[in-house]
């Protein structure tokens, strides 16, 4: 690391320019800020025991303890401890600043730098596979493994939720992604635990909502004040019901380092911005891109030399894809390229593009789901009485009729008082007896995210095969629809809901 970082001490001092993608060149002074890894990976850095905090004095037997009352590491001690190197009194001053007796840490020559505050959130190791594996086995231990596999093989089917149809508590080398899925429904399978009282049950269902609260809340892409209050009320709020699982006997005490790391979230996104920013979770992803599938490419033999190349070779591939993409794009000028090609365009082509700045704000990012529906209908013939039948083979729309026949004079006339409308459609009769079914509803973007699904609602009964046996269960999504003001706005949602 000291190699590495070797040019960041003249350029940190002097200062270098550097030519920014707006091209623009400036004059910047480089400097570590941020350093990104797992808790083993922290400790080595800070120097630091293994069990300690590596941004605060707080001692292994009070990590539990929140909110935080000891202050923040003292970066000045330990540079001095560490630059005592040489003396007797170098061993006795490490261990006055807490930290190992290691020689020449790579920080300390380092200018305008606190190799302590530098220490970011990891959501990856500290949520998904840290706290949140915790939570998921007490949750487990107290629901019992064949009841939590029992539930979670009940859970509804649902376009972005995982079923694990073998259950989760026979899972093992579970990776981030798998726990991450398991956050999006584990709340739902701590209701009514069997041999809990209602107070009890009650806490638990509090404690694991908090923590989920401020895992999505730390995972928010935008943050302000308000979301940061948020935020640390939501780790309040859990430190205030967690000694639920002290009663309920599945832990003795909370001192553990991933757990406290969370008081310090609120100070780090102040310091280096949201935490998709520092994620180890696009590193790790690096692993299967840049080794595994690199290795599978070689014939296993000698393959550091075939890897480099392949990587190498692939590179140049992507480069020259994107740098065509863009110049077919952009023959009426229309186009603008992205940042993330621009210097191989500004290279090849000798041209300079000037950017529009934008700041980002929450309403930005709100996504209008449009609905989508394929061509030819899942059912081309469903009779009426099936649709209203509430059995285990109908479609259970009661009062479908009815409400059809509603929204035909609604439509017609759209003014009627709600009583008249009643009235008239008495008198309607339908020239049908059948109608085409949709079975499920897509809703997409196009502008945002083109023909990608960003989530569907199905409805569905049992179905059978000729011998009677069920092929596959019914199926009825909840669909929430927004009903706003305006006549049409209003008859539509009511026909979405029904249908």
């Amino acid at each position: 690391m000291a190699e590495l970082t070797a040019p960041l001490k003249e350029a940190g001092l002097e200062g270098i320019v550097m030519q920014s993608g707006d091209g623009v060149q400036r004059r910047c002074h480089p400097i570590l800020a941020a350093y990104i890894g797992d808790y083993p990976e922290q400790c080595l850095v800070m120097t630091c025991y293994y069990g300690d905090c590596p941004c605060c004095e707080t001692e292994k037997e009070d990590l539990g303890v929140f909110p935080v009352s000891k202050p923040y590491r003292d970066f000045e001690e330990a540079l001095s401890a560490a630059m005592a190197i040489g003396t007797k009194e170098w061993a006795d001053e490490c261990l006055a600043a807490n930290i190992k007796p290691i020689q020449h840490p790579f920080w300390k020559d380092l200018p305008y730098m606190d190799i302590f505050r530098s220490i970011t959130p990891d959501i990856l190791h500290q949520m998904y596979q840290g706290v949140m594996k915790h939570l998921i086995s007490w949750l487990t231990s107290i629901c019992g493994a064949n009841e939590m596999d029992a539930r979670v093989r009940r859970l509804p089917p649902n376009h972005n939720i995982r079923i694990f149809h073998k259950g989760i508590s026979s899972l093992s080398r579970v990776s981030g992604a798998e726990h991450k899925q398991m956050c999006s429904f584990i709340l739902g399978t701590v209701v009514d635990v069997p041999g809990l009282t209602a107070p009890q049950s009650n806490a638990l269902i509090a404690a694991t909502r908090a923590l989920l609260d401020f895992l999505y809340l730390a995972c928010f892409p935008i943050h302000s004040n308000n979301s940061l209050i948020a935020l640390d009320e939501s780790l309040a709020d859990f430190h205030a019901k967690k000694d639920i699982f002290i009663t309920l006997d599945v832990r003795k005490h909370f001192n553990f380092p991933k757990l406290h790391f969370l008081s310090h979230y609120s100070r780090a996104i102040k310091y280096f911005g949201t935490t998709d920013n520092y994620n180890t979770e696009t590193t790790e992803r690096l692993h299967i891109d840049f080794t595994k599938d690199a290795y599978r490419a070689s014939n296993h033999k000698d393959e550091y030399t075939q890897m480099t190349r392949w990587l190498e070779r692939r590179e140049k591939i992507i480069q020259h894809t994107n740098y065509i993409s863009w110049r077919l794009n952009n023959l009426d000028g229309s186009c603008i390229p992205s940042t993330s090609i621009l210097p191989t365009c500004h290279t090849l082509t000798g041209e300079r593009y000037d950017f529009p700045g934008a700041q980002r704000t929450s309403t930005d990012m709100k996504c209008a789901f449009i609905p989508k529906i394929t061509t030819h209908p899942t059912m081309k013939s469903v009779t009426l009485s099936k649709l209203e039948d509430n059995g285990a083979q109908g479609y259970g729309a009661v009062d479908f009729t009815r409400a059809l026949k509603r929204f035909v004079v609604q439509f017609r006339n759209p003014h009627l008082q709600s009583n008249i409308v009643d009235e008239y459609a008495r008198f309607i009769v339908l020239p049908f007896r059948t109608l085409p079914i949709w079975h499920q509803v897509k809703f997409t973007n196009m502008d945002l995210f083109g023909k990608k699904t960003l989530d569907s609602v199905s409805a569905h009964p049992r179905r059978f095969n000729l011998l009677g046996q069920v092929t596959q269960l019914s199926q009825f999504d909840t669909a929430l629809i927004s009903l706003k003001a305006g006549i049409e706005d209003t008859i539509q949602g009511m026909w979405l809901s029904k249908v």
